[in-house]
C-alpha cells in the first residue's frame, strides 16, 4: 500500500514538471492544430481576434467636402415703399360689392402681405450656362384651372420650349384669350370639365389670358430664357430648384410692379447658396 502511494505521488509531480515547461516555451503562442492538446496562445486578444470586415464604399460617395451638384436657391420678395390699400390682400367672400351676381371681383393689381411680402412676382436666374440647358427643360408644363370662375394660379412661369394646360373645373363653360404685345395669339372656348393645351413659341416672352365669357377673369404667363424660375408665394417666398454651380443673374417680373434699384443684381453658386436673397419691388 506504501508502495502504491509513493508511486502516485511520483506521477503527479513528473506532470507538473511537464506543465511548468509547457508554460515556459517560446513556441506556446504558436498555432496548432485544434483538439484536446491544443496549446492555448498568451498573445493579447486583440492580436489574435481579427476585426469584422467593413464594407466596401465607392470613394465617390464618401469624398470629404465633396459638394452637391445641384442647389436650392431660395429667398424672398418684398415691396419697398408704403402699400397701397388696394394691394392688401382681399377676403374671400363670394361675390364682391358692385359686381353683378355670379360674378367674382377681380384680382387686385398686386398682393402685398402684412409683412410686405409679395406674391406672383417671377423670379429667374439667366446666365448663358443656363440658356444652354433649356434643351433639357423641353416639354415641362404647367396648369392653369378654371375653377370657381378664377384662373389658378393668376400667375405661372415655365422656361421656354414647355407647354401650359388649360383646364375647366367648372360646371359651366369658360374662355381661354391668350394676348401677346397686345395681339391674340390665341382663342378657344372650354366646355365644364374640358381642357386644352398650349404650345408657345420657344422663346421669352410675356402673355396675358383671359376668358372671353367673364371679363373678371385674368392671369399671367411668363416664359423665361431660362430652366431656374419660380413665381413667389406666400410672405413672398420662392424656391428655385436644381441650380449649377455658376454666376447668375437675378431677374423680377411682375405684371404691374418692377424691381426696385438697386436691381436684384448676381448671385454666384456655391458660395451664395447658404444665404436667402432678399429681393424687392417697387410700383
Amino acid at each position: 500500500m506504501p508502495h502504491r502511494a509513493t508511486w502516485s505521488l511520483t506521477r503527479c509531480a513528473a506532470l507538473l514538471m511537464v506543465a511548468a515547461a509547457s508554460a515556459c516555451s517560446p513556441d506556446r503562442g504558436a498555432a496548432g492544430p485544434p483538439g484536446k492538446g491544443a496549446a492555448r496562445p498568451t498573445a493579447p486578444l486583440a492580436q489574435t481576434r481579427a476585426p469584422a470586415a467593413l464594407p466596401v464604399v465607392p470613394w465617390t460617395a464618401v469624398t470629404p467636402g465633396a459638394e452637391p451638384a445641384t442647389f436650392t436657391v431660395r429667398g424672398r420678395v418684398l415691396f419697398q415703399g408704403d402699400v397701397p390699400p388696394r394691394y392688401r390682400p382681399r377676403a374671400a367672400s363670394g361675390a364682391a360689392a358692385g359686381t353683378a351676381a355670379g360674378e367674382v371681383a377681380a384680382p387686385p393689381p398686386a398682393i402685398v402681405d402684412a409683412e410686405g411680402g409679395v406674391r406672383d412676382v417671377v423670379v429667374a436666374l439667366e446666365s448663358p450656362a443656363a440658356a444652354a440647358a433649356l434643351a433639357g427643360a423641353a416639354g415641362r408644363e404647367v396648369e392653369i384651372d378654371q375653377a370657381g370662375s378664377v384662373f389658378a394660379p393668376h400667375v405661372a412661369a415655365l422656361p421656354a420650349g414647355g407647354r401650359v394646360r388649360f383646364r375647366n373645373s367648372d360646371a359651366i363653360p369658360h374662355g381661354v384669350q391668350i394676348v401677346e404685345r397686345g395681339f391674340t395669339v390665341e382663342t378657344r372656348n372650354l366646355a365644364a370639365g374640358g381642357e386644352w393645351l398650349f404650345q408657345p413659341p420657344a422663346r421669352a416672352g410675356d402673355y396675358t389670358i383671359g376668358c372671353g365669357m367673364h371679363a373678371w377673369m385674368s392671369a399671367f404667363v411668363r416664359v423665361t430664357s431660362t430652366p431656374f424660375c419660380a413665381v413667389s408665394g406666400e410672405e413672398g417666398a420662392f424656391a428655385i430648384a436644381g441650380v449649377p454651380a455658376g454666376a447668375y443673374d437675378v431677374t423680377l417680373r411682375h405684371l404691374h410692379l418692377k424691381a426696385a434699384t438697386p436691381a436684384p443684381g448676381r448671385i454666384t453658386l456655391p458660395k451664395g447658396a447658404d444665404r436667402p436673397l432678399t429681393l424687392t419691388v417697387r410700383r
